[in-house]
């Protein structure tokens, strides 16, 4: 692990323009973690999971990637229509407490118009206690029919 962690920023990011083949793997164990914290398993086809990504990838409106040895480790997102939400954030398991998180959003910071809002899945304390660290504030809790 040794070696510096390189970040890349884009704003108004068309899909088009940013190489999502080194995103597509980090999606896929993104999916699998949040699907982890809700108690009725579901289950997803493994092409509907690529179809799933692929729209994700179509609504990012600006991204940061952390790379590491030429290896994308890690990113954080925010959505078309909602710029200064962060839809996704995600760091590799063998790159986790090393700052890269941290760093992602403070970059995130420096090309998002506005204050970042953030929406977590219940029950995972650690992306809460990740983001209060950063500075953000609780507000609401929200409820949807599984």
């Amino acid at each position: 692990m040794y070696g510096s962690v390189e970040y890349f920023a884009f704003t108004d990011v068309d899909s088009s323009n940013i190489n999502f083949l080194g995103l597509f793997p980090l999606y896929m164990e993104l999916a699998e973690y949040d699907l982890s914290f809700i108690r009725e398993k579901v289950i997803v086809p493994e092409d509907r999971k690529s179809q799933l990504i692929m729209e994700a990838f179509q609504n990012i409106d600006s991204l940061v990637m952390a790379k590491k040895h030429n290896q994308i480790v890690g990113f954080v997102a925010t959505s078309k229509g909602e710029p200064e939400l962060i839809s996704e954030l995600f760091v590799v398991e063998g790159y986790r407490r090393q700052g890269i998180a941290r760093k992602l959003v403070q970059q995130l910071k420096k090309i998002t118009p506005g204050k970042l809002k953030v929406n977590t899945i219940m029950g995972n304390d650690a992306s809460l206690a990740f983001y209060e660290s950063m500075g953000f504030v609780a507000v609401t809790i929200g409820l949807t029919e599984v």
